[in-house]
């Protein structure tokens, strides 16, 4: 999903592989990688992703350049990294009380740049998985972070 400036692509770059999805967006640009929806049982998961950033506007919509989303819950968490980064694992935590029939990974670029996003992975975790907010409450490239949504 996309609004011009912008566009998705397979890219020619890959952390473990030779492709990647690839964003890239002029400035006021933005552009969205949507996983397919699916249905998870209550419990605790890990989504882990590895994006690279060559050029990163410091800017973006709503005060942000990069975000992630987890589909279910209406949060969008605003990642930190701007300019140029490497190969970088984003993991994020959750549990869930109920089952989800509208679980969607999205990866927003909210600004002109350049993001390849590899590996992405999706897995049941334990207790042992960690818990806290990143420090400074932001959520940046590195961080591990738990959500934990009620039973209705």
């Amino acid at each position: 999903m996309y609004d011009t400036p912008a566009r998705l692509a397979v890219g020619n770059l890959g952390r473990t592989g030779s492709r990647s999805c690839e964003l890239s967006a002029k400035q006021g640009g933005k552009v969205r990688l949507l996983s397919e929806k699916l249905h998870l049982a209550p419990g605790r998961y890990r989504v882990q992703l590895h994006p690279h950033g060559p050029s990163i506007g410091k800017k973006g919509r709503w005060g942000r350049a990069l975000d992630f989303s987890t589909g279910y819950d209406n949060r969008y968490h605003a990642l930190g990294q701007v300019g140029s980064f490497g190969w970088t694992a984003v993991n994020y935590v959750f549990e869930i009380g109920h089952p989800v029939d509208d679980f969607r990974l999205s990866v927003g670029l909210w600004e002109g740049g350049w993001l390849w996003i590899d590996d992405v992975a999706l897995e049941t975790v334990g207790a042992e998985a960690p818990n806290r907010p990143p420090p400074g409450g932001g959520y940046h490239l590195s961080a591990q972070s738990l959500v934990s949504i009620p039973r209705p």
